[in-house]
C-alpha cells in the first residue's frame, strides 16, 4: 500500500508536469496561444512549489504568489532562493492574463522565458525530492 503523504506529493507534481506539457503545446507552430500557456507555466511553477513544501509537511495556503512560496522552499532547501528571477517573471501570469485587457499579449520571446521558467522550478523541485515521490521520468 502507497504511503499517502508520497502519492499526494507526486500528485501535486503530475499535476505541474502535465500543466507544464500543456503550455508547451500553447507555442507549437500554427497555435500561439501564448497567454494561455504562460498561465499554465506559473500554474505548473505554483504546484511544483506546493509538492515540494508538501513534502516537509508545511500547510499550504491558497495562494497563487510565487515568491512566498519559493521562500518557504528555501527554508528547507537553499537553492529555492536561485527562483526568485523566475517567480518575478511569472507573477502576471497567474491572474492577469486570463482577462482582457489586464496585460499586454504575450510575445515568443516572452512564451520561451516563461517556460524555461516553468522547467527551472520544476527541475529543481524534482532535484531536491527523493525519486519515490516523483511521478516518472524527467524529459
Amino acid at each position: 500500500m502507497a504511503d499517502p503523504k508520497v502519492e499526494y506529493v507526486r500528485q501535486w507534481l503530475l499535476h505541474a508536469e502535465r500543466d507544464l506539457g500543456y503550455a508547451r503545446l500553447g507555442g507549437m507552430p500554427g497555435e500561439q496561444f501564448y497567454a494561455q500557456a504562460l498561465f499554465q507555466c506559473q500554474q505548473a511553477a505554483e504546484k511544483a512549489l506546493k509538492g515540494f513544501l508538501a513534502f516537509h509537511d508545511v500547510e499550504l495556503e491558497k495562494t497563487h504568489e510565487l515568491e512566498p512560496l519559493i521562500r518557504k522552499a528555501s527554508a528547507f532547501d537553499e537553492r529555492f532562493a536561485t527562483l526568485v528571477d523566475e517567480a518575478v517573471l511569472l507573477k502576471p501570469y497567474a491572474v492577469d492574463v486570463r482577462y482582457p485587457g489586464d496585460l499586454q499579449e504575450p510575445t515568443e520571446i516572452t512564451f520561451d522565458e516563461g517556460i524555461a521558467a516553468a522547467e527551472a522550478v520544476l527541475q529543481l523541485v524534482f532535484d531536491a525530492l527523493p525519486p519515490e515521490v516523483r511521478p516518472g521520468p524527467r524529459k
